[in-house]
């Protein structure tokens, strides 16, 4: 029998010449395991383009690809704890890593998409048999790396990626491969193809970077509730998903866009036992912890997917944005403005509860949470934001969406306890504002006494405040009630 010889499909690209040592290639890929690649990632992402382009024999190529898998996950997870910091616009050499940490995950997948080309034309009941769940796990898992990488760098998904995802899942399913196990005790390809879609509707973006971890272990314990099933076009649910095999996304809620003709392959996607389990989750927990507070935005936005609750007003103006608590203080104190806390934005649409904006100019690191003061340029008036949301699309052009907490601030002084000296910058939002019809500060991280003093106004006079309950901790400030003393 001639041995089985593994080429790359016909449309790559040229073949590289000469022959392939797959024997140096295997040598240099366990002096990278543990340590991260030998040379660094430009050096991986060169050999890995020769692999791919080599012919090799189906049981090299099979080992060698596993050998790279492990190598390029704990690459990746080496690297994205030392690269993120949860911040935009992150620096060059940030950016050119992120982009060849999601290269190595896509030249790894592209060995596997070989393997399964390959295999599955040159030997007959191939996919039945059980042989091409490997490479279909691993691409779907390859895949769905690019993706978290995407949502740690608040970055919209790589282009093909969900695209990639639905058709690997789609013949996992014909084949009877979906609940299967390469080995005992790991995720089957149905089980990640869940969690990537619950993630994708957790919307990432929107969590603070501490908080996105926290959020993907409720994803990974809550998937295993969700359901897939035929998409039919008489089926009325308000919490189902239908999942468009042929689209480059994750889908979108049933009935919230038009969705056009229902097709043979797409699924619904029902994500409503979740959300009714993290409601009796919230109703019996006595605790409020950070996981508690996640929990109940998670199933407040999973309930609330249906619709926008405001139309957007689409605009194209430019305003300055003011990153931080300090920064926003000293403009609104002494009207001065510090060029290292100010970028410039443009307005793409706004609605009554806040704004969406691009990225014009400036080098003013932004993260989700961060509060930020909002002024159009030659005005003195200044909104009070917080942000909900950032993403970086594959031409590095930034956007972030906006909440308003209020039109306005006053300055304010307050002391963690009554007579101290060192007082702590907070902003004193007007009772209108869309926290609550309270007094409400937005104060640094400080344990205030109770009571507490506040000052307010140019006297700098000193009145005696009760602080209430925390309303929300953002990235670096937090918003408080507080309350006058009996």
């Amino acid at each position: 029998m001639r041995a089985q010889i593994s080429i790359p499909p016909s449309e790559s690209a040229p073949r590289s010449d000469g022959p392939f040592d797959d024997e140096a290639f295997a040598r240099w890929l366990e002096r990278s395991a543990g340590n991260g690649p030998v040379g660094g990632i430009s050096d991986f992402l060169a050999r890995m383009s020769t692999f791919n382009l080599a012919r090799v024999r189906i049981p090299i190529r099979q080992a060698l690809a596993e050998q790279a898998f492990a190598v390029v996950r704990q690459t990746v997870g080496a690297f994205t704890q030392e690269l993120i910091d949860g911040t935009i616009p992150v620096r060059v050499e940030q950016r050119n890593l992120i982009r060849d940490l999601d290269a190595a995950l896509a030249a790894v997948a592209t060995s596997y998409r070989i393997i399964l080309h390959e295999q599955s034309r040159r030997l007959f009941g191939f996919a039945s048999s059980g042989r091409a769940l490997v490479p279909v796990q691993r691409m779907i898992e390859l895949q769905g790396e690019r993706l978290l990488l995407a949502h740690r760098t608040y970055r919209n998904p790589p282009k093909g990626c969900w695209r990639e995802i639905h058709e690997q899942y789609q013949f996992a399913m014909r084949r009877g491969l979906a609940r299967r196990e390469i080995a005992a005790g790991y995720p089957t390809p149905d089980q990640i193809y869940k969690r990537l879609l619950l993630l994708a509707f957790a919307d990432p973006r929107r969590f603070m970077q501490a908080e996105q971890e926290t959020v993907m272990r409720l994803v990974t314990d809550l998937a295993q509730l969700t359901e897939i099933r035929p998409a039919r076009a008489d089926a009325e649910h308000a919490h189902l998903v239908l999942v468009k095999p042929h689209r480059d996304g994750p889908g979108f809620l049933h009935g919230k866009q038009r969705q056009g003709q229902i097709h043979p392959k797409d699924l619904y996607f029902d994500i409503d036992p979740v959300r009714r389990e993290l409601d009796r989750r919230a109703a019996a927990s006595t605790e409020s912890t950070d996981v508690a507070a996640i929990a109940i935005r998670l199933a407040r936005q999973w309930s609330t997917l249906q619709s926008r609750r405001h139309n957007r007003l689409r605009t194209q103006a430019r305003v300055e944005v003011i990153a931080g608590l300090s920064p926003i203080w000293t403009y609104l104190q002494e009207h001065l403005l510090d060029a290292a806390h100010i970028g410039m934005w443009t307005i793409t649409n706004e609605s009554p509860n806040g704004f969406a904006l691009a990225f014009v100019d400036g080098n003013v690191p932004l993260r989700v949470g961060e509060v930020v003061g909002v002024r159009a340029p030659g005005s003195t008036a200044c909104h009070i934001c917080v942000v909900r949301w950032l993403t970086t699309d594959e031409h590095d052009r930034l956007e972030m969406g906006l909440e308003e907490l209020a039109p306005s601030a006053r300055p304010a002084m307050i002391a963690p306890q009554p007579g101290c000296d060192a007082m702590e910058r907070a902003l004193l939002l007007p009772e209108s504002g869309s926290t609550s019809c309270d007094p409400v500060l937005v104060a640094p991280f400080v344990a205030f006494s109770d009571p507490t003093e506040l000052a307010v106004g140019e006297m700098r006079s000193r009145v005696r405040v009760r602080p209430g309950r925390v309303i929300e901790r953002m990235a670096t400030a937090q918003i408080v009630q507080f309350g006058a003393t009996d």
